[in-house]
């Protein structure tokens, strides 16, 4: 039992760093698309503390 609730912990671990990564793919994407598109400045103005 111990073993696979540390197998299930290592798995759910890995799911959350994917989900991480996607995450930050997802906003470089689109802040990417922003840059494209001149909006840059006003879009970071409020959210560029939190990235």
């Amino acid at each position: 039992m111990r073993g696979s609730g540390a197998g299930n912990q290592v798995v759910q671990t890995m799911l959350t760093l994917i989900a991480g990564l996607l995450a930050v793919l997802a906003v470089r994407t689109s802040t990417s698309r922003m840059l494209e598109k001149g909006g840059l400045l006003s879009a970071l103005g409020g959210t560029e503390g939190i990235i």
